[in-house]
């Protein structure tokens, strides 16, 4: 996607993502009735409400492979909306299809006025952002691109990152997202302020991080066939908030 597109028609972008990742006719349902809906088969699209057409790119996930990259650049406002809508989307409908182990997906957390909430999804989503194993590679492709805007966003512009973090810790409530938060919080912890916090009221977020490290340690070759791709997660894997609170 170019950027003039993303520059000029941000709403026909989104539009057409929501058209092509989620079946039209649960679109707006309740998750609820999606469990008895006509979609209701095994599968990784089920699971997250998705449409089976919405992996084109099914090889690798990138931050370059759908069209939020360029969204985020031109139109953050926009893609920012669109990514929270996304993540609680698909996070609704897997609490939804799991609700007997709603407690074990449910973490709450404090905000930095003292406001509590939650954050749901199972464990993998916290590091979907990093190699997004049972989820479409579209979802692993958009967290890409929201860690890698954010990560730039917290070297170049420091009010504007703070106030992304704000809009993303109190719109959501996918635990997707808490993953990438937790990663640029690390990053660029002065920069985050006070946003910061709010991770560190989980004590569960600490052992979740744990196991995103140790998944960070597989060498990308061993699930990226194509070299490019492996190169961009390679360098992903160098930058130092990786390893800097690894375990111990």
């Amino acid at each position: 996607v170019s950027g003039q597109l993303a520059r000029s028609f941000p709403d026909f972008l989104i539009a057409n993502a929501n058209r092509r990742w989620f079946p039209r006719e649960i679109v707006g349902m309740d998750p609820w009735e999606r469990i008895h809906s006509r979609h209701d088969t095994d599968g990784v699209y089920h699971q997250f409400g998705m449409s089976d057409e919405s992996d084109p790119i099914a090889q690798s996930e990138s931050a370059y492979r759908t069209m939020v990259m360029p969204l985020l650049r031109y139109q953050p406002v926009a893609a920012i909306a669109f990514i929270v809508d996304l993540t609680n989307r698909i996070t609704d409908n897997y609490v939804a299809l799991n609700h007997e182990h709603r407690n074990e997906l449910v973490y709450g957390i404090t905000l930095p006025d003292g406001t509590s909430k939650e954050v749901m999804g199972a464990q993998g989503f916290f590091s979907a952002f990093r190699h997004s194993t049972g989820f479409p590679n579209v979802v692993g492709s958009v967290l890409m691109a929201l860690e890698r805007y954010l990560l730039d966003l917290g070297e170049t512009n420091e009010s504007l990152f703070r106030a992304t973090l704000e809009e993303l810790y109190t719109k959501s409530h996918s635990l997707l997202i808490t993953g990438v938060l937790s990663s640029v919080c690390q990053a660029h912890p002065k920069a985050a302020g006070e946003w910061v916090l709010p991770l560190l009221t989980q004590k569960h977020f600490y052992y979740l991080d744990v196991g995103r490290y140790t998944n960070d340690l597989l060498d990308p070759s061993f699930y990226i066939s194509d070299d490019i791709y492996q190169r961009e997660r390679s360098d992903a894997n160098k930058r130092p908030h990786r390893t800097r609170y690894r375990p111990g």
